[in-house]
């Protein structure tokens, strides 16, 4: 593969390796790059708006899927699960499949959104997705669904004391062990196989 100069000096050259020429974006070549620059920023403002979106959506499945909250509110719900010890592993799983359903919305949302970058390759683009999948995952769960329910108590505990707000944290990740080892076995077994047999493919086809 070629190459092409992304900076020159009198003494001084700095390449990079040119994409393939099947993985090159042939219609970026035609855009002004005061277009791609405007098409980039609105693809910035859009993501910030699909990280609130379902953010939103992930603070209110944490918010109404909380156990212990839901059994002191319901005595009648307390009573059965008091009874029926094997149905509370059961309402323990509603929160994570109700994340896996919400979150397999938005590799194709956010495939739309990057299309606006105009990236120079089909590899640039898949190097965006996955970085901006990441900060949304890492966002998604340690932000919005894991303190989000508490984040006045959190705030309040830790305005005097800034330090308590690390303890605090520190306490509330490991308590929800258990939601972390439902979330990755639901996506690693009912999620993932279902992308590698391609079904949306095979019903279009």
């Amino acid at each position: 593969p070629g190459s092409r100069c992304m900076f020159n000096m009198e003494s001084h050259f700095l390449v990079r390796g040119a994409p393939e020429p099947v993985d090159i974006n042939w219609s970026r070549l035609a855009k002004h790059p005061s277009v791609v620059l405007g098409s980039r920023l609105c693809v910035r403002l859009l993501l910030i708006l699909l990280l609130l979106l379902f953010g939103i959506l992930t603070s209110t499945i944490s918010a109404t899927t909380n156990l212990t909250s839901i059994r002191s509110k319901w005595a009648a719900l307390d009573d059965f699960l008091s009874a029926n010890s094997w149905a509370v592993p059961v309402f323990e799983q509603i929160a994570p499949l109700l994340l896996v359903i919400a979150f397999a919305l938005v590799p194709p949302v956010l495939n739309l959104i990057l299309d606006l970058r105009f990236d120079m390759s089909e590899s640039a683009k898949s190097n965006s997705f996955f970085a901006n999948y990441y900060v949304f995952l890492v966002t998604q769960m340690f932000l919005f669904f894991q303190i989000s329910g508490a984040i006045i108590e959190v705030l309040t505990q830790s305005w005097d004391n800034p330090r308590e707000l690390i303890n605090t944290i520190a306490q509330m990740i490991p308590n929800n062990a258990t939601f972390f080892m439902q979330f990755i076995t639901i996506r690693m077994f009912w999620v993932l196989p279902v992308e590698l047999v391609r079904l949306s493919d095979i019903v279009v086809g």
